[in-house]
């Protein structure tokens, strides 16, 4: 199965080749502006603007892709 990720702008910040990568995405904020993807090496990122503090990552940060440690 193919990702959609044309109607989401947010995916625009990414190359190809990590796009490929992807195996979920969600996607949220008041625009579409945040989202927590999974890879299909089963890494997780967040990436967005980050407004709401919903990524996990600490603090409010523009653009920004971030990798969690494995939950295993």
């Amino acid at each position: 199965m193919t990702l959609d990720t044309d109607k989401w702008p947010i995916f625009s910040l990414l190359d190809g080749e990590f796009l490929s990568s992807v195996r979920i995405a969600c996607v949220f904020g008041s625009s579409g502006n945040e989202a927590v993807l999974v890879t299909k090496d089963d890494d997780v990122f967040a990436l967005g603007s980050n407004c709401s503090g919903c990524l996990g990552l600490g603090a409010a940060s523009l653009n920004k892709r971030h990798a969690f440690p494995s939950l295993n």
